[in-house]
């Protein structure tokens, strides 16, 4: 098993009390010194189980100098197990990248490089393109939500999510090698499983892409001041 890969927040922090969120943009929280302030929201994602008016919220601290209209950004929420849930939705691909390079995926063989943001297919792109024994094309998603210790993706609708499986899918029936992975920014997750629920017709496309070749991998991590870190693989039901 790979050492622990700690993927560091892009900010200093600091630990706030969360009181609610407004136009999906905007989390009002209140400050160590009382202040209340408001932080920029980057998930606008529903973050069903994670609103909780009370709880205590990591922030990244821009600083008093910034040119941003907000100096501070939402980077997790702690839920009721205790365990911190990470809310940054575009650290995910840096997790995913970290994972990489790190060997957390030996599936890919010995790796060269791993790209972001690379073109697939003639309206796409997948988030890391890994060069090595043999190229794949993974697509990343952070999973939040959260039942009875199984980790869900999505937790809202997705179209988009349904037609990136359909990309990678096409790109295995041509040759290539795909995958999706899921990371999951909390500690409290034993497996990952496609929200039937919420968005069946996703779940039908994890289905089918899978039939179609494209691997489906999870990665569990641990929500940290200093960063998120890397913990252990989950199996995906």
């Amino acid at each position: 098993m790979p050492d622990t890969a700690l993927v560091p927040w892009p900010t200093p922090t600091l630990t706030a009390q969360f009181l609610g969120r407004r136009q999906r943009f905007f989390a009002d929280v209140r400050l160590p010194d009382g202040t209340l302030s408001v932080a920029h929201c980057a998930n606008t994602g529903s973050m069903t189980g994670l609103l909780r008016p009370g709880c205590a919220a990591l922030l990244g601290d821009h600083g008093a100098e910034t040119t941003r209209k907000l100096r501070y950004t939402l980077l997790a929420l702690q839920v009721p197990s205790g365990a911190w849930c990470g809310v940054l939705p575009v650290l995910a691909n840096r997790i995913g990248h970290a994972a990489v390079l790190a060997g957390w995926l030996p599936e890919l063989g010995p790796v060269a490089v791993c790209k972001t943001e690379q073109a697939l297919g003639h309206d796409s792109r997948v988030d890391l393109w890994v060069d090595g024994e043999a190229p794949w094309a993974i697509e990343v998603k952070s999973a939040t939500l959260l039942d009875n210790h199984v980790a869900l993706f999505p937790d809202a609708k997705t179209e988009r999510g349904r037609k990136h499986l359909q990309r990678l899918a096409e790109h295995v029936q041509v040759g290539g090698r795909a995958a999706q992975l899921y990371v999951v920014q909390r500690d409290d997750a034993d497996t990952v499983a496609a929200a039937v629920q919420i968005d069946p017709e996703y779940a039908a496309e994890l289905t089918r892409a899978k039939a179609a070749g494209v691997q489906v991998w999870a990665l569990g991590c641990q929500v940290r001041a200093d960063g998120v870190a890397i913990m252990r693989r989950l199996p995906v039901l």
